[in-house]
């Protein structure tokens, strides 16, 4: 089977995105499926054919600067305006062209679903259950969406999830707890967006992971170095900018490698979802620097309704915030009992190899 995988990845080698569309096309590959991927070449994707794909961009003067909504942060990064849906339609469409797949994955790509549908090929979407919260925002956001739907003959939609509404199977990564959904939004359930990890052995060490953080990064390296610095254990720290440090316990990263998750202590991330439900799984204690992403106080809501995690708002973040909200996370049992605890719960769920029985 031949299948096209269309994420969106704001954040190369960083964010979710890039780490689901590197799972599946590791799955598919092993499984002997054939694999390409739609995106930036900055992603450096192996044994998968790479198809081109338009990049948005960022609004210079926006009239919403909000992100309560999914559909506000898709604005918010450009994704919604009306030349860029087209461009990267026709940039699917040649993918389509050339590597003729039997199913199209999209991750918050519209294109991705215009594009199966002119095609006639069969189409599934990734979602969240944030993407279905009942949020008002400002109609004319859709607008530009609704001009290039309207340019390839599409219908107008009002919500982004009516969108994924036309694609064959929406899926979802997480457990009821975290990722509740409706019989009538018909959703299929998979716990992990990954093979369930094997069991590591237990380490002290703490991964710092912050990429959607906007701080700068002198102000990063500065908290995250006085923070910790001379602590008794390992900490292995990335942000957006970072360059290879070795200071005395410190690792500061050239890049996200998530390789440090398993066994780890704790981790301190910036809600990136596909972390969340990593830390989850493995039953590693989590605090969440939230910030106005959607997604991300999505997740740091949720921590804090279920009790298995700390949240540190990002315009607080600070070396005495960031130190005194960790030292919460790691002294109360109560955040590592209720995390060991929906960590069965994921167990019971199924990782990704439960997508192939759908293919």
């Amino acid at each position: 089977m031949k299948i096209l995988i269309v994420p969106l990845i704001t954040s190369p080698k960083a964010d979710a995105a890039y780490f689901i569309t590197r799972n599946l096309a590791d799955l598919f590959t092993q499984e002997g499926h054939s694999c390409a991927v739609c995106a930036s070449a900055d992603n450096q994707f192996h044994n998968v054919s790479l198809y081109a794909c338009s990049t948005p961009k960022r609004p210079l003067f926006p009239r919403h600067t909000r992100v309560r909504s999914y559909e506000e942060w898709m604005y918010a990064k450009g994704a919604l305006a009306k030349e860029y849906i087209i461009d990267d339609t026709e940039a699917v469409q040649e993918a389509i062209n050339q590597y003729k797949p039997d199913l199209v994955i999209v991750m918050d790509r519209i294109a991705g679903v215009v594009a199966a549908r002119r095609k006639n090929v069969r189409c599934w979407a990734v979602v969240n259950n944030a993407m279905y919260k009942n949020i008002s925002f400002p109609s004319e956001i859709l607008q530009g969406m609704n001009q290039a739907l309207a340019y390839f003959r599409q219908e107008q939609e009002f919500h982004l999830r009516s969108v994924y509404s036309r694609c064959e199977r929406r899926i979802s990564f997480g457990v009821t707890l975290t990722q509740p959904f409706t019989a009538e939004q018909d959703v299929t359930r998979i716990g992990l967006a990954s093979i369930y990890p094997a069991k590591a052995a237990a380490s002290d060490r703490l991964l710092v992971c912050l990429d959607d953080v906007k701080l700068n990064k002198t102000t990063l390296y500065r908290a995250i170095h006085d923070a910790f610095l001379g602590a008794p254990y390992p900490v292995y720290a990335w942000y957006k900018g970072c360059k290879p440090l070795k200071e005395k316990n410190i690792q500061f990263m050239a890049s996200m490698k998530l390789d440090y998750l398993p066994g780890a202590a704790a981790v301190i991330h910036d809600g990136n979802d596909y972390i969340f439900h990593q830390a989850l799984a493995m039953g590693i204690p989590q605090m969440i620097v939230s910030g106005g992403g959607y997604l991300r106080s999505y997740n740091a809501q949720t921590a804090k309704r279920q009790n298995f995690g700390v949240v540190l708002q990002e315009e607080n973040l600070s070396m005495s915030s960031l130190y005194e909200t960790y030292r919460k996370l790691v002294s109360d049992d109560v955040y590592y009992d209720n995390t060991r605890w929906l960590m069965t719960k994921y167990e019971k769920e199924g990782d990704l190899n439960a997508l192939l029985q759908y293919l």
